[in-house]
């Protein structure tokens, strides 16, 4: 199936240089249609240390994989009515999934306005590092707070130089086992989460804070009036700069928040695709809410972070960067067997090069640090270092 997915890559590249095709659109009636893409796959050696732990043995591999987020993106407009569905390829267990990455549409109001209602980016920190090196992965859970796609309803306005956005989403829950509660618990929405974004942009200037807040109610399912219901408060505020003339971009992102663990378990995946990482042998989640010592409530947990990334454009075909990032949370822990800050952090550098218009090659290197583990005796030897990814290689982007 790799091999078959490389083929069919291979040919939609060929076929659309041959062609020098981009989007392709088309008209019925009053209804304009477009189809537009972006296919990816990465080439690259992982060097992997497990850190402290001795049962498990370093990883040094070859990885030639599809990262997981090429999509065809399909749209349509009429009137002041824009409608888009994108759906993404995943390369996992030798099979190919299909998945909905956006389904939306929008409402032009006038005047600037506008109303979306569907699935799309949330708009918490939306500027991001250009890492592309572990599956497309910027610096999640390495100093990036990573808001992903989530079904919401925004309002959206746009003037001269402010840009100001404001949505509704579902509160994304997690049980209360999960937190190592002692009790049973059913989840319960307070009400949704509440996210703000407002930007401003002169020049080559540009400064854009977002921020967002939920909360939802874990209720307890005995009737033993010692056992109280919880409630989980996630909040976090966000600032991206960015500064840009024809030599040289500045970007920055710096954030703070409480229980962040919704936005920042991509620091915990263990696998994705071929990429596996060595947090895995983390007993935690950075930023997520732990059981106090009697177990019947939870510890909140601090998180801080950002990064910041350096652009050097050489010519109008080729950029080269240089950036890191660093995060830290409370462990929520406390006693001298614990630690009481856990931290991750990363640095990259890569080069892009356009070969032909929509086509992109991106050699790069990329280091990720994943800290040590909450627990000091973690690997039984008063060791607990969660070890580091190194990954050499090169990325390959096709737009149309």
């Amino acid at each position: 199936m790799k091999r078959f997915l490389g083929l069919m890559i291979a040919a939609i590249l060929m076929i659309s240089f041959a062609v020098s095709a981009q989007a392709v659109s088309w008209k019925v009636g009053d209804v304009d249609f477009s189809i537009n893409g972006s296919i990816r796959t990465e080439m690259s050696y992982q060097l992997a240390s497990r850190g402290d732990n001795n049962k498990k043995p370093d990883r040094n591999t070859f990885i030639l994989e599809s990262p997981g987020n090429s999509w065809i993106r399909t749209s349509l407009k009429y009137d002041k009515l824009d409608a888009v569905a994108e759906f993404g390829l995943i390369l996992e267990d030798h099979d190919v999934l299909r998945f909905m990455r956006h389904a939306f549409i929008s409402y032009d109001l006038g005047t600037g306005n506008k109303l979306i209602i569907g699935r799309t980016w949330t708009i918490l920190a939306e500027d991001g590092a250009f890492q592309r090196e572990g599956w497309d992965s910027g610096l999640w859970g390495a100093g990036e707070l990573f808001a992903f796609r989530h079904e919401q309803i925004q309002f959206f306005h746009k003037g001269e130089e402010f840009t100001f956005k404001c949505s509704i989403e579902d509160s994304l829950k997690i049980e209360g086992d999960n937190f190592g509660l002692k009790n049973d618990y059913t989840t319960e929405d307070i009400f949704p989460a509440f996210y703000a974004n407002l930007s401003y942009s002169n020049g080559g200037f540009k400064i854009n804070p977002s921020a967002f807040v939920q909360s939802y109610k874990l209720k307890s399912n005995k009737d033993n009036p010692n056992n109280k219901d919880i409630t989980v408060t996630a909040y976090a505020g966000a600032l991206n700069t960015s500064y840009r003339n024809n030599i040289i971009g500045i970007s920055t992102e710096i954030w703070y928040g409480q229980n962040l663990y919704i936005h920042l378990a991509e620091s915990n995946i263990s696998q994705h695709n071929g990429f596996q990482l060595q947090r895995l042998d983390a007993s935690t989640i950075i930023g997520k809410p732990v059981a106090n010592n009697a177990g019947d409530d939870i510890n909140n947990v601090n998180c801080m972070g950002g990064w910041v990334q350096v652009a050097v454009f050489l010519n109008k075909a080729m950029i080269y960067r240089i950036g890191g990032g660093y995060q830290e949370a409370d462990s929520g822990m406390s006693g001298i067997n614990y630690e009481d800050k856990l931290y991750t952090w990363g640095v990259y550098t890569n080069f892009e090069y356009m070969v032909l218009k929509g086509f992109r090659v991106i050699p790069g290197i990329a280091y990720l640090n994943w800290g040590k583990d909450v627990n000091k005796n973690r690997f039984g030897t008063n060791k607990n270092s969660l070890g580091n990814d190194t990954f050499f290689g090169v990325f390959f982007q096709y737009d149309f």
